[in-house]
């Protein structure tokens, strides 16, 4: 890549293995190879990955990163939503049709949101969205309970206490 070329030789082939290898890894994750986990492996093969899957509001949303978050919100049954930050308006419409007032809550954090009051209510939540990835690495540190998912661009954080604490670096597409 444009990137490697201002390396020494030496040095661009061994980045250039690490770039392949980093992308094979992460290719066969994203299709549930070695991924231990029965949750974790639903998901990928599932709601992250699967865009076959239409739901009664696909009319309404339009993006596929709004499409995505609702296959998710709906799989792990989220029934109410806090959103924190600067929010897309499709992922908003898309989040908005989780309002149901129940327990089982979907945060969806953006851009400009507050780091603590983010990682607050993350912690009660049962599904966090990520779309600001300057606050994954706070968000997603691998803690017992949580499986987080993320594709560099966005993420989701997913919260049960029987889960094992892993984070899968995937390709969403």
């Amino acid at each position: 890549s444009r990137l490697l070329a201002f390396l020494p030789p030496a040095r661009r082939r061994r980045a250039g293995r690490v770039e392949m290898t980093d992308f094979l890894r992460r290719y066969r994750t994203s299709r549930g190879f070695g991924v231990h986990s029965p949750l974790a492996y639903e998901l990928i093969t599932g709601p992250l990955r699967d865009r076959r899957v239409a739901y009664y509001c696909f009319d309404s949303v339009v993006t596929p990163r709004a499409r995505r978050l609702v296959r998710l919100a709906a799989r792990l049954g989220a029934d109410s939503v806090a959103a924190l930050g600067h929010i897309d308006p499709d992922i908003a419409g898309a989040a908005a049709q989780f309002s149901h007032g129940g327990n089982s809550r979907l945060l969806v954090v953006g851009s400009g949101a507050d780091g603590g009051e983010a990682l607050r209510a993350s912690s009660e939540s049962l599904l966090t969205a990520v779309y600001d990835m300057s606050l994954w690495k706070e968000l997603s540190e691998q803690r017992e309970g949580t499986e987080a998912f993320t594709d560099g661009r966005e993420g989701f954080i997913v919260r049960r206490r029987d889960l094992p604490g892993t984070v899968y670096e995937i390709r969403f597409r």
